[in-house]
């Protein structure tokens, strides 16, 4: 028995190094993405991508509400877009919801041609900038041809652009599906608590999935999807995490209205874009660092 319990002791004693080392060299490896991203200009890149993040945003919700008579009825938009809004911290969504609310209640048909360019030029430059930063983050030296670019980036954004049909569909018939599971199976008090996490499930799923398609296509070097989940896996639990904080932070210390009045909704955006471009990078230096590339 006294030898089994000095085992233990020694198992337990040599398991403390073992995670330490772990730990160390994982905040090494996020130092030396973090520093090839800061060499490499990624924080500027972050900063144009939230611009382009935010200039999109209002000429989409334009876009949206011209489409009402195919999507459905006007409540079945505000859904679409409350279902939009879900992803971002509740102290962020609240700060927008005035600005968007002016935006979906007064509206222009006139503006529609307007807002379309606006959306596709700001989209397909937030696109441009994501692949620019991946491609430096993956070292990569041969670009494709400017009409291929172009040609994948529209395909990006009519994609995106599809996903509003695909929301639509959603939001009409979630609920009916959402009935008829509570008619089989009594949720009793869960009932709200299922409803969340079903709903988190969804939008964690949908962002892992548009990250490994970022990931995998938009640099010009093909990686197989193992290589590229460390960094798809740490950008969505650190979005998680950020998302969080930042809503904290907003709900407990933050009183932006005071020091930009008006333009303190955007002014939160911005930052808000600003923090989710950052991660989104660090990612792909993430997994470059892991992959040996950029080594000297």
């Amino acid at each position: 028995m006294a030898e089994t319990a000095v085992e233990g002791r020694g198992a337990e004693r040599a398991g403390k190094p073992a995670l330490h080392r772990r730990l160390g060299r994982g905040i090494a490896l996020l130092g030396r993405a973090g520093k090839r991203m800061s060499d490499e200009d990624g924080f500027v890149m972050a900063g144009h991508l939230s611009f382009t993040a935010l200039l999109a945003l209002f000429p989409f919700l334009i876009f949206l509400t011209s489409l009402a008579s195919f999507l459905g009825t006007q409540a079945d938009l505000e859904r679409i877009v409350a279902l939009m809004f879900d992803s971002m911290p509740g102290e962020v969504a609240e700060t927008l919801e005035p600005a968007v609310a002016e935006v979906v209640v007064g509206r222009r048909a006139g503006f529609l041609g307007f807002s379309i360019l606006m959306m596709l030029w700001a989209a397909s430059s937030g696109i441009e900038a994501i692949r620019l930063a991946f491609n430096r983050a993956y070292r990569v030296s041969r670009f494709r041809p400017f009409w291929m670019r172009r040609l994948q980036t529209f395909f990006f954004v009519m994609l995106a652009i599809l996903l509003v049909p695909a929301m639509s569909v959603l939001v009409v018939f979630g609920p009916i599906l959402w009935n008829l599971l509570t008619w089989w199976i009594d949720l009793g008090f869960a009932y709200r608590l299922v409803w969340t996490v079903a709903r988190n499930v969804v939008a964690i799923a949908i962002l892992f999935v548009t990250l490994v398609v970022l990931h995998r296509w938009l640099p010009n070097r093909r990686h197989h999807v193992r290589d590229i989940l460390p960094g798809v896996v740490f950008t969505v639990l650190v979005l998680m995490v950020a998302g969080t904080g930042f809503s904290t932070y907003l709900a407990s210390f933050a009183s932006y209205s005071v020091t930009y009045g008006s333009m303190a909704s955007v002014v939160i955006a911005l930052i808000f874009f600003y923090i989710t471009s950052i991660i989104l990078v660090l990612g792909a230096y993430v997994n470059a660092a892991i992959m040996g590339i950029g080594r000297r």
